[in-house]
């Protein structure tokens, strides 16, 4: 009788399991050794996770991913002609955004390790569920990136989409509808199983990349599943803002925004591009981001909090993802995808911390000129693919819309550098947060793209300009900000849309209910057989003759 299951294990299986295999190690460390058993440990939690990060950093570097090792569980054969194989193997896509993602959870750790709200004594034991839900997170998404089938990512996403909806349910301080937070990646993990067993159905290659096949929903499944990892506005609906006071750990809050956003744009660096997304016309669901995008601009520009501007602006970020995957192209969306993650996450560790030492305002200006697109850096390489597939086609009108949005972005993102700098932290602390985000700023180095023609260079220079002069001018401009706050957010942050959809799921929960109710009184029987009735009408009405 043949074995259920056939492990086919190569020699860079290792390499290819051991960063994660040591984040989830050292993650079973602190959640299962009792404080007085190692008390060290739980003492310098925040150093060990560093310290486990780093040794995940180097693997990541040293390891050049060129082989062509696959790990593969293939089924039996009572399975094997309805389950298709669990199988990772290396990838450049994989590796660049796995170093970005440790790289901003590093910087994250690193931090907040001087701040006082981050509790760091013996016997927190819901701080060690902190740190060890950050761990298995970091670990959960950068097996994210490793799949080379649809059917093993949908499995990866559907445990991330479990880690995630646990941080909410162990770590906030409020229970406020943890399954609000979870709504928008459950639904890109439900569209990228339709695509996955649409594709099984069909025959059709899983393998990732995405090879060329016929034009249809699976295609849209696809990318719509990478949006709605994404979130970008509208659909952050499913992913609100993680407020400040639900969070013990902010490093763990700036993790939940950031990590899970590497596997939506590995995903879209996996797919062809425009011909892959036929379902909707290109025109729509550009105009849809480019939409979300302006409305993006304009929260951000609003008065508030600077971390909630920082916020719209990885949503803007996010939409520009998407963007650049339908219209230019897998390179250009892993490019767009990794300024993304680091450059968002280098300024929501900025615009999160209180203390502001002036090294950081220069690293965190870097990531902005990063988002804005300038050259040698991956946010040149996307941004100026993109810009100029704008150019050549008939809609150029979308560059200038791109341009306009970004002005009140890059304003909005730089505030945090114009407030008074206080170093507020020991040096020592300093200067290891200063070197963690120079190396976040070294890996949005890249190499130079393609030549662009002179609009698509002042859309990115003008905005970049333009932005830095709003956040500098940020307080004359308050009294004008306030009036467009009036005016402006209630529509923009589609609280309306909310309130109605919730209005919408308690009618449909009353009738349920009514419904329930009458089939379980006393006039149950009467409604059996009215259904039976109907029922015997419409079958008698369809049979033949």
């Amino acid at each position: 009788m043949p074995s259920a299951f056939l492990v086919m294990i190569d020699h860079a299986v290792i390499l290819l399991l051991l960063p994660s295999s040591i984040l989830l190690f050292g993650a079973g460390l602190l959640a299962v050794v009792p404080v007085d058993k190692l008390p060290v440990l739980h003492q310098r939690r925040p150093w060990v996770v560093a310290a486990l990060l780093g040794a995940t950093l180097i693997l990541l570097a040293v390891n050049p991913n060129r082989s062509s090792g696959e790990w593969q569980l293939t089924p039996g054969t009572l399975l094997g002609s309805l389950t298709p194989s669990l199988a990772i193997r290396a990838n450049g896509a994989g590796r660049w955004l796995g170093l970005a993602l440790v790289l901003t959870s590093l910087s994250a750790v690193l931090g907040g390790i001087g701040r006082k709200s981050i509790p760091d004594s013996a016997g927190q034991s819901g701080d060690a569920a902190d740190w060890s839900i950050l761990l298995v997170l970091a670990a959960v998404c950068l097996l994210c990136l490793l799949p080379s089938n649809l059917y093993t990512l949908a499995l990866i996403w559907t445990a991330l989409d479990g880690v995630t909806g646990a941080a909410w349910l162990l770590t906030t301080r409020r229970q406020q509808g943890p399954l609000i937070h979870w709504g928008a990646g459950a639904a890109g993990t439900l569209a990228l199983w339709c695509a996955a067993l649409s594709m099984q159905a069909g025959l059709t290659s899983q393998s990732l990349p995405i090879p060329t096949v016929e034009p249809g929903w699976t295609g849209t499944a696809l990318v719509l599943a990478g949006t709605l990892r994404l979130a970008p506005f509208p659909f952050h609906l499913g992913r609100p803002h993680l407020a400040t006071d639900l969070f013990r750990n902010p490093a763990l809050k700036t993790a939940l925004q950031i990590l899970p956003l590497s596997s939506g744009a590995w995903l879209l660096a996996q797919v062809p591009g425009t011909d892959f997304v036929p379902f909707f016309p290109q025109q729509f669901i550009t105009t849809l981001l480019l939409t979300g995008l302006v409305g993006s601009g304009l929260l951000a520009w609003l008065p508030g909090e600077e971390i909630r501007a920082v916020r719209w602006v990885v949503r803007g970020q996010a939409a520009m993802t998407v963007l650049a995957c339908i219209w230019a192209g897998p390179e250009a969306a892993l490019a767009q995808g990794m300024v993304l993650v680091l450059a968002g996450g280098l300024i929501l560790v900025s615009a999160d911390s209180q203390e502001t030492p002036p090294e950081q305002k220069v690293l965190a200006g870097m990531a902005i000129a990063a988002l804005a697109g300038i050259p040698l850096t991956w946010g040149g390489i996307g941004r100026f693919a993109l810009y100029q597939r704008w150019l050549a086609s008939p809609w150029g009108l979308y560059l200038f819309l791109a341009a306009g949005a970004w002005l009140l972005l890059l304003g909005a993102a730089g505030r945090p550098l114009f407030r008074t700098s206080s170093p507020g932290v020991a040096r020592q602390t300093r200067i290891v947060a200063g070197l963690t985000n120079a190396l976040l700023v070294v890996g949005l180095l890249a190499a130079p793209g393609a030549a662009a023609s002179a609009w698509a260079w002042l859309a990115i220079i003008l905005p970049l300009a333009a932005g830095g002069i709003l956040a500098k001018e940020a307080r004359s401009l308050q009294p004008l900000q306030q009036q467009l706050e009036n005016r402006l957010h209630p529509v923009l942050a589609l609280h309306w849309l909310r309130r109605a959809a919730g209005r919408l799921a308690a009618a449909i929960g009353r009738a349920a209910n009514a419904v329930h109710q009458t089939l379980e009184g006393e006039g149950a029987v009467l409604w059996l057989l009215v259904l039976l009735a109907l029922a015997w009408l419409l079958l008698g009405s369809t049979s033949p003759g």
